[in-house]
């Protein structure tokens, strides 16, 4: 990412699965402090960072969802409650996982 961009406005910078990235993005981490981006970086709980700790960075670990709160993500991405049995399965088979309730 360009300096420049950020120069203008404030940059949202958003990265799913780090594991996936090149460890060049370190050098986009350095630059935070400095420049007027946010970066949100996902990954999952296997992950460990390439870069060492910052004093910028804050680290924030997602549980599960409960039972309750995917049925509720599930009504919402629905538009209503879904039929009873489709609720269920949806609990049963998403695990908890915000991505795949979604889905």
């Amino acid at each position: 990412m360009s300096r420049a961009l950020a120069a203008d406005k404030p940059v949202l910078f958003i990265v799913e699965d780090l594991h996936w990235v090149d460890p060049k993005l370190t050098r986009l981490l350095d630059q935070v402090p400095t420049a007027r981006l946010l970066a949100l970086l996902t990954a999952r709980p296997s992950f460990i960072a390439p870069w060492p700790a910052r004093s910028h960075l804050t680290s924030l670990t997602l549980t599960r969802f409960t039972s309750k709160q995917t049925e509720t993500m599930a009504s919402r991405v629905w538009g209503q409650s879904p039929p009873a049995e489709v609720l269920r399965q949806i609990v049963s088979k998403t695990d908890g996982v915000p991505l795949f309730v979604e889905d």
